[in-house]
């Protein structure tokens, strides 16, 4: 389960657009203007931090703040159109999906609808903390590749291997918190395993670690968890993420021409 940008932002929708309206429930079948404005306001705001980190932890970057608005500007379409190959993969599956089995662990966490902020939110730390990290335009874009590769290989794997969550994962009074509930009306139940939230957060962590050392750990930890803790994943589905993501980075160091985990 994926729905990053889109959800991050998505309930500005619910707020300014759908507020008192009997089309809330059927939200997902909008396109969110709003929260494209407001990703777009994101990354406005966002390059000038990203710079004074720089300056004060990477400071042997060149990269300048008209370099960080460029990289962001670029970012800006490549997050919220790629991961439409991702959404696209929840309808264009080859064959009936499988339900993911849940392990005596699952069993014994909780559900907690507030982890939701955190299984979104958190993602524009981590991509933050990549955008500290790179040294340079040529590093910038095999970032890109190295990144978007690693959508496309789940994806191959979503649509032959299609999987979704047990049935009985998602329940009437998840409507109680609205950010959670429109979550699930943009991403569905299928994709489940590998879980792409696990494994991307264990490629940032690759990236970053160079510039922000051991503590870039906590974002794949904070992640893993805030999808147990939300049940858009399962034991399974992130053990599956994390074994994707060590596969994919070693093909990656093995085959690819340039270093990106500097």
């Amino acid at each position: 389960m994926q729905p990053l940008d889109w959800v991050i932002t998505g309930h500005v929708v619910e707020i300014f657009l759908f507020r008192g309206s009997k089309q809330t429930d059927n939200m997902s079948t909008f396109f969110p203007y709003w929260a494209m404005l407001m990703i777009i306001a994101f990354y406005i705001v966002l390059p000038p931090l990203y710079f004074a980190t720089k300056e004060r932890l990477n400071k042997t970057s060149p990269l300048t703040l008209t370099d960080y608005y460029v990289m962001c500007f670029i970012m800006l379409f490549l997050v919220t159109g790629g991961y439409q190959l991702y959404f696209w993969c929840q309808k264009a599956h080859l064959g009936e999906a499988k339900e993911v089995q849940k392990t005596k662990i699952d069993h014994v966490i909780p559900k907690v609808p507030e982890a939701i902020y955190l299984y979104n939110f958190l993602y524009y730390i981590g991509f933050g903390l990549c955008v500290v990290s790179i040294m340079s335009y040529q590093h910038f874009v095999h970032l890109l590749v190295v990144g978007l590769g690693l959508l496309c290989f789940h994806a191959i794997f979503f649509l032959f291997y299609p999987t979704k969550l047990p049935s009985d994962t998602r329940h009437s009074s998840d409507a109680t918190n609205p950010f959670m509930r429109l979550t699930q009306s943009i991403d569905q139940v299928y994709n489940a395993f590998p879980s792409a939230h696990v494994s991307i957060a264990i490629l940032i962590y690759f990236v970053t670690r160079g510039v922000f050392g051991p503590i870039a750990l906590l974002f794949p930890v904070l992640i893993t968890l805030s999808c147990l803790l939300t049940k858009q994943h399962f034991v399974v589905d992130c053990g599956g993420g994390v074994l994707i993501a060590i596969i994919y980075i070693a093909l990656v160091r093995k085959l690819y021409p340039y270093d990106v985990f500097k």
